[in-house]
């Protein structure tokens, strides 16, 4: 069981809360940390535990000397917010968050101390402007801090040098345009992408570039991501309307990537993401015309008919076999629907063939 926090002595509530910083994400330097805990010290022989537990006797948080545990639980958390503080020699901004009502987080584990890092509040001529940002770019924020979470020290530093330029440059670039999708980009500056694209192509990068990147966050390689950054540099309108698949990326080259009109885009990376990709590319090499519903794109459809049958289906049977069940019965049902529309395509290619011989036997009489 964890040793309440009023029963620490104060070096022990130091290193507790030094724990509880870095498994979050966040790093102490040596010589900033000695300071701040010397500080920190200070103001724990003043009494303020005491105080805090004083205050929560006020709001009637500890009825007759009982005290839950959630209550210690808050002190704690109290005590890291005013700790990081102190560490980021940020304890007015700290007070202003406090009276504004602004969220640091809901306990030591799950917290925001991101938002009182020195750096990022430099950005902003004024608390006003700051809080307007973190207010609406918070997702972002903290997407991009939990990136470089596991980063040494030195490599941190650049990646946060990095973020506060493109910041600082624009103040909205994490907004993207009403008009088009609402919301933030929540994946663009993350210490991948920092690394891949790098600082000056991401601060440049139109909405649309950004649109792209903002999709990508572990489904692809290092590699892959490249072949992304020079796809969107060739074609800066370039537009992605859904995630694309790894193997959707690999199969075609940068131009024929940039030249897919959205309906090949969607079934080409759905097939990719069926693990059907050949089968279709087969497919559309039989019949260049191919289109299909967009449910059709099922592993268990290609596997279960035969692409040079495939070929052959009208759209309307194909229509009919995306509302199979797929239950035991499911290979005999869908070879119903085709039997029957194979059936039917016979019927009408004979029907054609007997109106030409007609036609023939006509203009020879």
């Amino acid at each position: 069981m964890t040793t309440k926090i009023t029963e620490l002595k104060h070096e022990e509530i130091l290193d507790r809360l030094h724990t509880y910083v870095t498994q979050t994400g966040n790093v102490l330097k040596d010589d900033k940390r000695e300071l701040a805990d010397q500080k920190m010290i200070k103001i724990l022989e003043d009494g303020l535990i005491q105080e805090l537990m004083n205050k929560k006797k006020d709001e009637d948080k500890i009825k007759d000397n009982f005290i839950d545990s959630s209550v210690y639980d808050e002190i704690e958390f109290v005590l890291l917010k005013f700790y990081y503080a102190i560490y980021n020699d940020n304890v007015e901004l700290y007070k202003k968050i406090v009276d504004k009502n602004i969220s640091l987080g809901k306990s030591v584990y799950e917290n925001r101390l991101y938002l009182l890092n020195k750096e990022l509040r430099d950005i902003f001529k004024n608390d006003k402007e700051y809080f307007e940002f973190i207010s609406i770019n918070n997702p972002a924020i903290k997407r991009f801090y939990s990136s470089i979470g596991n980063q040494d020290s030195e490599e941190r530093d650049g990646y946060i040098e990095s973020f506060c330029k493109i910041i600082k440059g624009d103040k909205r670039y994490l907004s993207r345009k009403k008009n088009e999708y609402p919301g933030i980009f929540m994946n663009v500056l993350t210490d991948r992408n920092l690394r891949v694209f790098g600082e000056e192509f991401l601060k440049n990068a139109t909405n649309k570039q950004k649109e792209v990147i903002n999709t990508f966050i572990y489904n692809i390689s290092d590699e892959d991501l490249v072949k992304v950054g020079e796809l969107i540099k060739k074609y800066p309108q370039y537009k992605v309307h859904c995630k694309l698949e790894t193997e959707f990326i690999r199969e075609f080259t940068i131009d024929e990537l940039g030249e897919m009109n959205l309906r090949q885009t969607i079934i080409y990376n759905k097939a990719a993401k069926q693990g059907i990709l050949p089968l279709l590319k087969e497919a559309i090499k039989l019949k260049p015309n191919f289109d299909c519903p967009d449910h059709f794109i099922d592993k268990d459809v290609f596997e279960t008919i035969p692409v040079d049958t495939i070929v052959l289906l009208s759209y309307n049977a194909m229509t009919d076999i995306t509302k199979v069940k797929h239950n035991e019965r499911y290979k005999k049902n869908v070879n119903k629907i085709v039997r029957k529309d194979l059936y039917k395509l016979k019927d009408i290619v004979k029907k054609k063939l007997e109106k030409k011989k007609n036609n023939k036997k006509t203009k020879t009489k």
